[in-house]
């Protein structure tokens, strides 16, 4: 890792500013675009900053490296910006980037964290990994920055960190879910870590452009100034929330333009590229609030007659991953005994004394004994080789694919400071990465035959669900991006996608060896039963849907819930909230996602 000392800098220029002086900061993808002016504009505050990213000399490519930043900052400015090298995919890097600034600065303050990867695509034309590249820039290395900074922060009064970062709304999934799923993802881990630093006084806040900023790929590829703001507007909002007296911006997801105008700010017209046109907005204007009050999936109502319609004279093939216990056996079984020939996939081939009990051969045992069709296939989903071969065999065993739900799934349910990476790398794996790569392989068959349904067992997205278990529900709220933005992607395929999720405790073998009490349970059937009716719906209707059991069962007219009971003589409570938040925005009518044009 290169590092040009502090100390060799102040004795060349002497010190800077001293607004904010003796303060540390880190602004981390600093090389170029608005992470070099986020570097420069606070380093003209009087912070002392380390400016890192992976470029440190110039790049052949896009133009913009450590070195210049630095430079500009010294000899136009006379601020002072310390370049290091520092790739966000490899911990030491981060580790060392930390230490380097605290070793200099005594200390830290500020950390801004600008990486990305941008690869604005469908998620059919993304290779997985691609995928992991974007998830490991985003989402793991915005959560390895926080946790290295957050015990030195917590040393100096007042801490802030800022991730630039979108609100999350359903505009932003289009034509780009696989980077959307990383930018959610830290928007997620944001308001996450907000619930964990109430009360510490230190904040962590998002901020996005409202507008396409001026960069070297926007430049590049030609866009027109008229459509661009300078990128000292997003500059001037970070270095606000810096400055900040209070943790009042704690788990805000803000907009540059719309935060500064709170602040007074009316005047925008010297932050156009173009001095006579006023770029259009590419975000929406409305907030979004994502701790409840309204209804997320607006069901039509249903006669209830679709569960009832089965063509009996053909069977269906479905595909169901994580089926060896639990929600994923009881699905199998629900599924064969309805007319579905079943491809029963999980990791567990055998019983394990020492693990939960359930295996894939059980289960297709027991489809087999009940006169039903059913192949057993070995999938860990960390290897896509695996789940290839699932697919494969479905479509070589039972000539067809026309339903597969995504059931398996890591849980951890700890805090971000109890959670070791590792364990943070297998619930990612598992969950999202595991989801997207099931997707990728089952897409080309059901495009190509304009029919078929995707599952995801995943929740929607509300504020309260990432308390307590922010590891764990940024990888599930990363399945329900996928739903939502592949959703726009397939509209009028004839494919759909859904995800759902329980409305109370689903009793398990984890139930079982928990002791959970049966009043507050109800048997897996509700959830089979619910998945059963979705892949019996005879549109596309809930296509891009984030459903809960109970809530999507009530809607097709299913009003007996007793039979549901573990307990038959209480009503479970319910641990999900009756309403959810519409991610919906009204949208503009400029498509700004095409501005950027063909890709690099």
């Amino acid at each position: 890792m290169q590092h040009i000392s502090l100390k060799k800098i102040l004795r060349k220029f002497g010190p800077g500013p001293v607004t904010h002086a003796f303060k540390g900061a880190v602004v981390v993808g600093a090389s170029r675009g608005i992470g070099r002016q986020i570097a420069i504009t606070i380093a003209c505050e009087g912070y002392q900053v380390v400016a890192a990213a992976r470029t440190m000399g110039s790049d052949p490519t896009i133009p913009g490296s450590l070195v210049e930043v630095s430079n500009t900052a010294l000899e136009q400015h006379q601020s002072l910006v310390t370049p290091v090298h520092c790739d966000v995919g490899k911990l030491q890097d981060i580790q060392t980037l930390v230490n380097c600034a605290v070793r200099d600065f005594k200390g830290l303050d500020l950390v801004v964290y600008n990486a990305g990867s941008i690869l604005w695509d469908n998620v059919r034309d993304i290779q997985i990994k691609d995928a992991d590249w974007t998830k490991d820039v985003y989402v793991q290395g915005a959560k390895n920055v926080i946790d290295c900074a957050l015990p030195h922060l917590q040393k100096r009064e007042g801490g802030r960190i800022v991730l630039v970062a979108p609100p999350i709304n359903s505009r932003y999934y289009i034509g780009q879910t696989p980077y959307a799923v990383g930018r959610y993802g830290m928007t997620s881990l944001m308001q996450a870590y907000a619930e964990q630093l109430k009360g510490t006084e230190i904040s962590v806040t998002s901020v996005w452009p409202a507008t396409v900023t001026e960069n070297p790929v926007s430049v590049m590829k030609g866009v027109d100034p008229k459509l661009m703001r300078k990128d000292s507007l997003l500059a001037k909002a970070v270095t606000h929330i810096a400055m900040e007296e209070t943790d009042s911006l704690n788990g805000q997801a803000l907009i540059d333009e719309d935060y500064l105008r709170s602040l007074g700010e009316n005047d925008f017209s010297e932050f156009r590229c173009d001095s006579d046109n006023e770029p259009p907005r590419m975000v929406p204007k409305d907030d979004l609030d994502l701790s409840g009050g309204v209804v997320l999936a607006d069901l039509k109502e249903s006669s209830g007659e679709g569960q009832s319609k089965m063509a009996a004279s053909k069977l269906r093939t479905a595909l169901v991953i994580g089926a060896s216990r639990g929600i994923g056996r009881q699905i199998a079984l629900t599924l064969a005994k309805n007319n579905f020939q079943v491809g029963v996939a999980a990791k567990t081939v055998v019983d394990n004394p020492l693990k939960l009990s359930g295996t894939i051969m059980e289960v297709s045992q027991t489809i087999k004994e009940i006169d039903g069709f059913a192949v057993p296939i070995k999938c860990n989903v960390r290897d896509e080789k695996e789940i290839e071969v699932a697919v494969d065999t479905c479509l070589q065993v039972y000539n067809g694919l026309d339903l597969v739900v995504y059931n398996a799934g890591a849980i951890m349910w700890n805090k971000v400071v109890e959670t070791p990476l590792k364990k943070f790398d297998l619930m990612m794996d598992v969950n999202a990465r595991g989801a997207y790569a099931t997707i990728q392989k089952v897409l080309p068959y059901m495009l190509e035959k304009k029919r078929g349904k995707i599952i995801l067992v995943s929740p929607p997205i509300y504020s309260r669900f990432f308390k307590g278990k922010t590891p764990y529900a940024v990888g599930k709220v990363g399945m329900t991006v996928l739903t939502h933005g592949l959703a726009e992607e397939l509209k009028g395929t004839g494919v759909s996608i859904t995800s759902l999720w329980p409305a109370t405790v689903i009793e398990s073998q984890v139930t079982v060896v928990k002791n959970v009490e049966p009043r507050y349970m109800r048997k897996s059937t509700i959830f089979a039963d619910a998945v059963l009716s979705i892949a019996n719906e005879e549109s596309e209707r809930l296509n891009g849907q984030a459903l809960i059991d109970e809530d999507y069962l009530r809607s097709v007219g299913v009003t007996d819930f007793v039979q549901y009971r573990c307990d038959p003589d209480h009503e479970p409570p319910r641990m999900m909230p009756k309403t959810f938040p519409s991610l919906l925005v009204e949208e503009e009518d400029q498509n700004l996602n095409n501005i950027m044009g063909p890709k690099l």
